[in-house]
């Protein structure tokens, strides 16, 4: 077959595909579009033909990730394939656009190829799922608080004395009322991660302190499990900007799961210190639990997975902390041995850049 023929028969083959297709230059110029891009970019395709890649929809001249994900193509030098996904507004409907490079042996680097898929019924039952799953979660959330603070009430003799077993009773309902609380607020934390709804209002805060406070907080579940919990800070650490509730949510993920997989009796360590770089501080929770099965670390942080099977639990609390780390410009990492426990280090820096 000669290079004639192959063109002949190509360009009707990829007019004829229902996606649509874009390809371009080395200087990303674009040379072909096919009829359905066209179409959903409401397009004469003609009139693009030479012209730069940016030029085929404001979507991927006006967003970063665009422009960031078509230069590394052209910047990507080794030999091998690599495919970039990002997600394009157009015309009211979502569309996940791939990219990738094409090379040749001799010149390397000779253009690239865009394929889109219409996600739009997709991302709309996904909304639809989130917004019932939030409705729920609310829904459960509100009577469970006003359970909590009914039995606070009453444990604090506000409405007349209680027995022993009256107070053990209620301390049960208050201790699992509050463990469904943190569940639901992990649950909508997580779907608003999914949809990059979270906010996060930054302050500067003393790091010692705040963790001080989160574990004052936590002392009636350290001491229900008779746990001894070992906090050591370096002195004078400065201040830092974080979200202080959304972090102490994470902080209060990782204590949780601390208290869940060790034995009674068993011990935490909380260590607060400057990063080795000094750009940022570390925080480091170690228990002397049950530990981690080594073919579960490396998904630990994935939505809905756990590191122990047959052990209570959603998956979630570690998701939504690593997502809170993340956010905050900072890192999760976690090293573990089944039966000797486990260790968790966040890193967190000073300021993270643009915080506002």
């Amino acid at each position: 077959m000669n290079e004639e023929f192959i063109k002949e028969i190509s360009i009707p083959i990829l007019n004829s595909m229902s996606l649509p297709l874009l390809l371009f230059d080395d200087k990303l110029n674009i040379i072909f579009l096919n009829k359905a891009f066209e179409t959903v970019c409401l397009i004469d395709g003609n009139s693009l033909i030479g012209k730069n890649i940016f030029s085929c929809h404001k979507n991927l001249r006006s967003t970063e990730l665009g422009k960031v994900e078509i230069l590394k193509l052209k910047d990507y030098k080794e030999d091998k394939s690599m495919l970039s996904k990002m997600e394009l507004k157009i015309n009211k409907r979502t569309f996940h656009a791939f990219l990738s490079p094409i090379r040749d042996k001799k010149s390397g680097f000779i253009g690239g190829l865009l394929i889109m898929m219409d996600v739009t019924t997709e991302k709309d039952l996904e909304k639809l799922k989130a917004q019932t799953f939030s409705t729920v979660a609310h829904d459960i959330k509100n009577p469970l608080i006003a359970m909590v603070g009914f039995a606070s009430l009453l444990l604090r003799g506000k409405k007349g004395n209680v027995t022993q077993d009256q107070a053990r009773f209620l301390g049960i309902i208050k201790k699992e009322g509050e463990k469904a609380i943190r569940l639901a607020d992990n649950f909508l934390t997580s779907v608003k991660i999914d949809f990059n709804k979270v906010g996060y209002y930054y302050e500067r805060i003393d790091p010692k302190k705040w963790i001080q406070e989160i574990i004052k907080k936590m002392e009636p579940t350290f001491e229900a499990k008779n746990l001894d919990i070992i906090f050591e800070a370096e002195k004078a650490i400065p201040e830092i900007m974080i979200d202080p509730l959304q972090m102490e949510r994470a902080i209060e993920n990782l204590l949780s799961n601390a208290v869940k997989f060790t034995k009674e009796g068993g011990k935490i360590w909380l260590n607060l210190n400057r990063a080795e770089k000094g750009d940022g501080i570390e925080i480091k929770i170690k228990d002397n639990g049950i530990g981690i099965d080594q073919e579960f670390l490396p998904h630990i942080f994935e939505l809905y997975k756990r590191g122990i099977e047959r052990i209570e639990g959603t998956g979630l609390g570690l998701f939504v902390t690593r997502s809170i780390v993340e956010a905050h410009g900072g890192k999760i990492k976690v090293e573990s041995k089944k039966g000797e426990g486990s260790c968790f280090t966040i890193y967190l820096p000073f300021f993270k850049n643009n915080p506002f």
